[in-house]
């Protein structure tokens, strides 16, 4: 089983249709079957409440679905990690020399 970081960019293509959602999708299928772990930092939920309410003022989807989404990603979403140790690395992985 394959542990991957899950973006919240990613995990909205499961609620809202958009480029990428089929492979998001394929890999939610994935996730399901237990193929692989997901994981995130646990500011993965404002994220995603975030781009949702922002989808509802923008009429992409109707006023009240963006609680409904956040549920449904949550429900099949990633173990909720405490970002802040992880940010250091996070900067060094970032930085141009690595890219």
């Amino acid at each position: 089983m394959s542990v991957f970081v899950l973006d919240s960019s990613v995990a909205v293509k499961w609620v809202l249709s958009e480029a990428g959602t089929p492979k998001a999708l394929a890999f939610l299928d994935e996730v399901r079957k237990d193929a692989h772990q997901i994981i995130a930092p646990d500011v993965f939920a404002t994220e995603i409440a975030h781009v949702l309410t922002k989808a509802e003022r923008k009429k992409l989807i109707p006023v009240g679905d963006a609680v409904k989404h956040i549920f449904d990603i949550l429900a099949d979403g990633p173990d909720l990690r405490p970002f802040m140790p992880l940010l250091p690395r996070a900067i060094d992985i970032r930085r141009p020399e690595s890219l």
